[in-house]
């Protein structure tokens, strides 16, 4: 195993930030699944010496998280706010597969960072989703997944964003359940579109409600091999964050958070971005919101084996509702 695949599997073995409980691996289950996650080595690359770019009037910021963790809704929240420009993930939106894979080969961050400023550059000149006019813009910024380039770079990443003054927020999803159901079920919108184009962030409601009618078909190995590699993802990336920043250097907000108090939570952002506190929307749909998990599973024989497992590990918790949006399993 390389060095991730060994700091993942410490890290699940011992991290308790996300919830405390039994370690699952003492099941049969759990603890076969060790040798099945395929995680490539994360050695570390060399940083050469980059010339900062000039002063930038805006103050920049990049949002880390997974696919399917409520970046669409965290990125939508933050675009309305009147002085910050935030746009998606700008890596997947604007190179292809190729273009972006290439990008992270390199022996230096240099290429990756160009990249990387080249968006922020010209955020500000594109349309914000409400507003129209970036008028007053302080800050911009935009989404990173762990895929595409967090992990390639990792500690080397970080710490270009610490030496440019760059702010980073964590998005974490705690319940890895339910992001395996919107990851799976996106998928499967990809290859089959419900109702119209694949959209991954709908605002038609009947869009969403297409998508959320959905049934997967699944093994119940494939659902608990996302949660164990997930959770050591979010695991590892905090361990980073914590040892580049601090405790009090990056801002980390839970999904689950933002969903039960919207407001809340982005005048939390908003003050560790140093903007003023102002009423934010999204036009979003939450395409999952009020199904329970188990109708998501086709079969039956798989549905009762999912929730076996999980409820006889640590994470039962994530079959338990959770108002407003989750009714539980």
């Amino acid at each position: 195993l390389g060095l991730l695949a060994l700091t993942l599997w410490a890290l699940l073995d011992s991290f308790t930030y996300l919830d405390g409980g039994a370690d699952p691996r003492t099941d049969e289950v759990w603890r076969s699944l060790a040798e099945e996650v395929a995680t490539s080595d994360a050695d570390a690359v060399e940083i050469s010496p980059i010339e900062v770019p000039p002063a930038f009037s805006l103050q920049k910021f990049i949002v880390i998280s997974e696919q399917r963790s409520g970046t669409g809704l965290l990125t939508s929240l933050l675009d309305h706010h009147s002085n910050i420009r935030c746009g998606h993930e700008e890596f997947n939106l604007q190179l292809d597969k190729t273009h972006l894979h290439k990008l992270m080969q390199h022996d230096t961050i240099d290429p990756y960072m160009q990249q990387l400023h080249l968006f922020m550059e010209e955020l500000p000149h594109s349309k914000k989703i409400k507003f129209g006019q970036n008028q007053n813009l302080t800050h911009v910024g935009f989404e990173i997944m762990y895929n595409q380039g967090v992990m390639a770079y990792h500690t080397n990443l970080l710490h270009q964003f610490r030496r440019e003054n760059i702010k980073v927020i964590h998005l974490i999803r705690q319940n890895k359940l339910l992001q395996y159901i919107s990851t799976r079920s996106n998928d499967l919108d990809k290859r089959e579109p419900a109702d119209g184009p694949h959209d991954p962030h709908p605002t038609d409601p009947k869009k969403s409600s297409a998508v959320k009618s959905l049934h997967l078909k699944v093994d119940v190995r494939d659902v608990l091999k996302f949660i164990f590699r997930t959770r050591g993802e979010v695991g590892y990336i905090e361990d980073l964050l914590a040892a580049e920043f601090g405790t009090d250097g990056y801002h980390r907000i839970y999904y689950e958070n933002l969903d039960r108090d919207v407001q809340g939570e982005m005048n939390r952002v908003f003050d560790f971005l140093g903007v003023q506190h102002e009423v934010v929307e999204s036009e979003l749909t939450k395409i999952h919101e009020g199904k329970r998990a188990r109708r998501y599973f086709e079969n039956g024989n798989n549905r009762n084996d999912i929730e076996a497992a999980l409820r006889n590990s640590k994470y039962a918790f994530m079959l338990d509702p959770d108002p407003p949006s989750y009714p539980g399993w």
